[in-house]
């Protein structure tokens, strides 16, 4: 079975992802959310210019193949007020669209059919409706359209 969220393989006796702890409800199509890699770029706690090149190198690892949307985890900050790497990244997430290098991105909070990029991103890739963080206003990620 697939994963809905992250798309990972998932044993058909597990009712909850091992990987990104989702309920599993149902058998998600392979095409789909196999178009969607999660990466948690927070997991090793780098520095803001560290963390641009990581994700910088994984976006054209991933362009090359049949990924069309990146779920960013880059946490929320310890303190409850925001970390570095969310704002440090969706800066740098803009100057790569001014650049073509990726289409769009969606903050986590704004992952909703409320928000213009919401609505954006939803129309475009009508799968990512059961994606987990849907509604849940997540600023701990961001979804990067390739």
């Amino acid at each position: 079975m697939i994963c809905p969220v992250c798309g990972n393989e998932v044993e058909n006796n597990y009712t909850r992802c091992p990987y990104c702890g989702a309920i599993i409800t149902g058998v998600a199509k392979q095409n789909d959310f196999s178009k969607m890699y999660l990466f948690n770029i927070e997991k090793n706690m780098p520095y803001c210019e560290d963390a641009k090149k990581i994700m910088y190198q994984k976006i054209f690892e991933l362009k090359k193949g049949k990924t069309k949307v990146i779920k960013l985890i880059h946490g929320y900050g310890s303190s409850g007020i925001g970390g570095e790497l969310r704002y440090c990244l969706r800066e740098y997430l803009d100057s790569l669209i001014k650049r073509g290098i990726i289409r769009f991105w969606v903050a986590g909070e704004d992952f909703s059919n409320a928000y213009p990029t919401g609505k954006k991103i939803i129309s475009t890739f009508k799968w990512i409706l059961s994606d987990f963080d849907y509604n849940k206003k997540n600023k701990g990620i961001t979804l990067i359209v390739l």
